[in-house]
């Protein structure tokens, strides 16, 4: 694809839509996915990466998973907005999970070290829009100092982790200044370094940039900037527009010593509603014309505006906004367009639909997903006061994923009157099936123990999600024959 020249601007005065545009910057890109050249990551990106894993969305609900069967996208990765501590990926997918850093402060950090725990070799979006006064609202001096802290913290707990500086809402020349700023005061406060990056993403909004008017307004810190690009509302669908700020921050990389790294979008869409003239047919036109712009856009040229070791692209990765943000309602002046399910009913849109126009004929990404089911005990006969007991615990694993697992470990650990632990080797599950791996606890006391089985506890199967691999449950050795129900939680 050539390269385009810079662009000239649309510089139209503004008018409409103050209403929902007042709405639109306060909930607008709800969300969102080194110092030197990027290590080589757990989590294969983006050399290795198939075209079903570039497809992705935004989730905002706490209880996405729950609510849509998002299977039905055929998406490879996904934003989420609202990581919960244990955040289990459908179908294996990869995620992006985000950090909001408005108000940031240090004691967070505690809750920062128990996620990254939980989510080896994720990829970590440090702020959603901190450009956006609307948003996460930093400035960029503090976005450095707040940047170069969640860095460390999560590189010191996760070397296998990836690290992105977090999205603005469209890389307009305002904003690059915004991170010119952060890069130079990064590289003040860090002795000359450059800022340490994996993985760069933006948001790609189509916005007016005014003080006090509808769309991103300006960002802190630019209290002598009253006016950036002015953009009308039917312009949220410029196709050029788009394009041609993909190749504009693919050159601010180039300039600033990131030339070839990753970018990913991890946003962008059409906010503005069906009232407005976005119709189902026109939101659809825009997304076929911005998937088939991110999935082939290449530049080989001179300062590797692309990825070398992703065939050049200009981008790896891409997420649609948004999986399940209401509608724009006249009412209440909430909601944006675009959904990919309805959040009412939890059926998929014609805009799911749309999207699954793109991924359907795409190769599945093959995946193994360990974890353990439950528990089950042979019945106990009369027991007798301070009689020690030998038990049989048989605990159920899962493989819920589409490939055979190799050889994984289980192991089992008790801890109540008497403490111990025993482990088992299972040397192959197959995808979809499951097994119960039989344990024997022996010389028992009467009394309360808690139970924790463990499925592959050194990692030797890749998981895209490994916090779901425990399961704790409450045992009873009962005196005589007196038993207790069992309680089994998952953790």
């Amino acid at each position: 694809m050539a390269e385009p020249s810079q662009p000239s601007g649309n510089p139209r005065p503004g008018s409409a839509a103050a209403r929902f545009g007042v709405v639109l910057v306060i909930l607008a890109l709800l969300v969102l996915a080194l110092g030197e050249r990027r290590p080589e990551p757990v989590l294969a990106f983006p050399g290795s990466l198939v075209d079903w894993q570039r497809y992705g969305f935004i989730a905002t609900a706490a209880n996405w998973r729950q609510k849509f069967e998002v299977s039905q996208l055929g998406a490879g990765w996904y934003v989420d907005a609202n990581p919960p501590a244990c955040a289990t990926s459908p179908g294996g997918m990869d995620r992006a999970l985000l950090i909001r850093v408005l108000d940031w402060t240090p004691d967070r950090l505690l809750w920062l070290e128990s996620m990254v725990d939980a989510h080896p070799g994720a990829l970590w979006l440090v702020g959603n829009e901190p450009d956006c006064i609307w948003q996460d609202n930093v400035l960029p001096e503090a976005y450095a100092a707040i940047y170069h802290q969640i860095y460390t913290a999560i590189k010191a707990r996760d070397p296998s982790a990836l690290v992105s500086p977090g999205g603005i809402v469209q890389p307009t020349p305002l904003r690059l200044q915004w991170l010119d700023r952060v890069l130079q005061a990064y590289a003040s406060q860090n002795e000359g370094a450059l800022m340490p990056v994996d993985v760069w993403n933006i948001h790609n909004a189509i916005l007016r940039e005014a003080r006090g008017e509808w769309g991103a307004d300006i960002p802190p810190g630019f209290d002598d900037i009253d006016t950036g690009v002015l953009r009308e509302v039917a312009d949220n669908d410029r196709l050029d527009i788009f394009t041609q700020q993909i190749w504009d921050f693919r050159a601010w990389m180039a300039g600033k010593g990131y030339a070839g790294y990753p970018l990913i979008v991890t946003e962008f869409g059409i906010l503005m509603p069906v009232e407005f003239g976005f119709d189902q047919a026109r939101v659809n036109t825009f997304m076929d014309g911005a998937f088939a712009f991110l999935r082939t856009a290449t530049s080989s040229a001179p300062g590797t505006l692309g990825d070398p070791t992703d065939g050049n692209r200009l981008v790896q990765r891409w997420a649609w906004f948004s999986l399940d943000v209401p509608p724009w309602n006249k009412t209440t002046n909430e909601g944006f367009n675009g959904n990919l399910f309805d959040p009412y009913t939890t059926s998929i849109t014609s805009y799911g639909l749309n999207f699954r126009k793109h991924t359907v004929a795409l190769p599945a990404l093959d995946y193994e997903d360990l974890r353990p089911g439950g528990f089950r005990f042979e019945p106990l006969g009369p027991v007798g006061q301070g009689e020690l007991v030998n038990r049989q615990v048989e605990v159920e694993v899962r493989n819920l994923g589409s490939l055979d697992s190799g050889p994984f470990i289980v192991t089992l650990q008790f801890n109540g009157p008497v403490s111990g632990g025993a482990q088992q080797t299972i040397p192959s599950l197959p995808a979809g099936s499951n097994t119960w791996v039989p344990f024997e606890l022996a010389q028992l006391s009467q009394g309360v123990y808690a139970l924790t089985v463990s499925v592959d506890p050194d990692d030797r199967i890749p998981e895209t999600t490994e916090c779901d691999n425990l399961l704790t449950m409450t045992m009873v050795v009962p005196s005589d024959v007196t038993y207790l129900p069992l309680v089994a939680r998952k953790r």
